[in-house]
Parts: structure tokens; C-alpha cells; sequence
């Protein structure tokens, strides 16, 4: 999957976590912004993929604003965002739905 952001285009992929060393800490996603790749993990459930790759989209708003977020702010706007969404139906689900 390919997602314009900002004016260049991400590849998204789904992985196994130990195909990629930044996936192999127990984490869901990572963003390459040199490559211009997502990674997501293709363990956790659809709602929890989705939310991480809202998670990952955060952080490249975050690079591209020069936000300078932490961590914990990305997670939990990403969270609140994605509860927003998808309770009010305005989520589409990506292409792994």
C-alpha cells in the first residue's frame, strides 16, 4: 500500500516482527523517513494495525511540523484520534480489511 503524505509518497508494509530489526522490540510500527516507509507488524489485531498506522502517520506529521512530540503525546493523540474516528464511522479501514 502507498500513502501520499505531505508531498512523498510512503510504502506501507505489513511484517513479522523479526524481519525487521526495528519491529524486533515488541514494536508495532516503525516509520523509515529517509526510505520513505511504514513497517507495521502483521501480529496484532486489525483495530490495534489500524490505530498503529494512524500512530505512524502521526509521527510523520510530527516530522514534517517540526512538532518535536514525545512519544507518549504521538501514542495518545493517536489513540484519541483513531476512538474518534472509528466511532463516528469516519475510519476506512485500509487495504488489510
Amino acid at each position: 500500500m502507498n500513502l501520499r503524505l505531505f508531498g512523498t509518497n510512503f510504502t506501507v508494509t505489513l511484517q513479522r516482527p523479526d524481519d525487521n530489526s526495528a519491529l524486533r522490540n515488541g514494536l508495532w510500527g516503525h516509520t523509515n523517513f529517509g526510505l520513505a516507509t511504514i513497517h507495521l507488524s502483521d501480529e496484532p489485531v486489525l483495530s490495534v494495525r489500524d490505530g498503529t498506522l494512524l500512530h505512524e502517520i502521526i509521527h510523520v506529521c510530527d516530522h514534517v511540523g517540526n512538532l518535536r512530540m514525545k512519544e507518549p503525546t504521538v501514542a495518545a493523540l493517536a489513540d484519541l484520534l483513531y476512538a474518534a474516528l472509528a466511532d463516528n464511522d469516519l475510519w476506512k479501514p485500509p487495504w488489510w480489511d
